[in-house]
């Protein structure tokens, strides 16, 4: 299942979206929307099926 940027940031304990992506990308070396386009290759072939995605 697939979540808004503003969801995932709200879960992990973010009330800025922009502040989320800063932090990530300080973290991983990288944007969340990259990284989840660098993983979608590792996905199932059933996750692509049902069009889930990380």
């Amino acid at each position: 299942m697939r979540h808004c940027r503003t969801e995932v940031a709200r879960a992990v304990g973010y009330e800025s979206v922009s502040s989320f992506i800063t932090a990530f990308k300080a973290r991983f070396g990288t944007t969340p929307a990259r990284y989840r386009l660098a993983v979608a290759p590792t996905l199932t072939s059933g996750d692509r099926q049902h069009g889930r995605r990380p």
